[in-house]
């Protein structure tokens, strides 16, 4: 039987957000509605998101969220860290 992993804190996931790995940079990836598409946004701290000019792109949100979800957990978010990291990034923008 395996052992579940521990979750992170948010200050543990903040102090090493992104992820740098082999020279490449890993953001959590979360589900972003514009122009009628959805696209595997980065999330970035600490306020807001950004859509890459390489971004997958669906037309479902249910099809972007597994896709997100897969990418999350491939680079070892937890839902729950990925949630807490998309959560702290909204709670930093500023109110219109």
């Amino acid at each position: 039987m395996s052992k579940k992993k521990k979750d992170r804190t948010l200050e543990e996931l903040v102090k090493n957000y992104p992820l740098e790995e082999n020279l490449k940079t890993y953001y959590v990836k979360y589900p972003v509605y514009k122009d009628g598409l959805w696209y595997g946004a980065n999330v970035l701290l600490p306020t807001g998101y950004d859509i890459p000019f390489n971004a997958r792109v669906f037309t479902t949100k249910d099809d972007c969220k597994a896709s997100c979800d897969m990418h999350n957990k491939f680079h070892w978010w937890t839902k729950k860290e990925a949630l807490m990291i998309v959560s702290h990034s909204m709670s930093n923008q500023e109110k219109h």
